[in-house]
């Protein structure tokens, strides 16, 4: 499970690209993603701004 505090009050617009380069950097920093996350963001108020499940999705084998 990953948790992100951003300072932004409304999320972001292309969250896949978010998550996407987010994933790419724990990769590089030798983080295990290969069985899926979960990726919640908060902003400045502590309102949940996204939900993103990566451990529900199909894996190819």
């Amino acid at each position: 499970m990953l948790t992100v505090w951003t300072r932004k009050k409304t999320g972001y617009e292309s969250f896949d690209d978010f998550a996407a380069k987010l994933a790419s950097f724990l990769d590089s920093e030798g983080f295990r993603l290969d069985q899926g996350y979960v990726l919640n963001v908060y902003g400045p108020d502590g309102k949940r701004l996204h939900n993103y499940d990566t451990t529900t999705l199909e894996k190819s084998s």
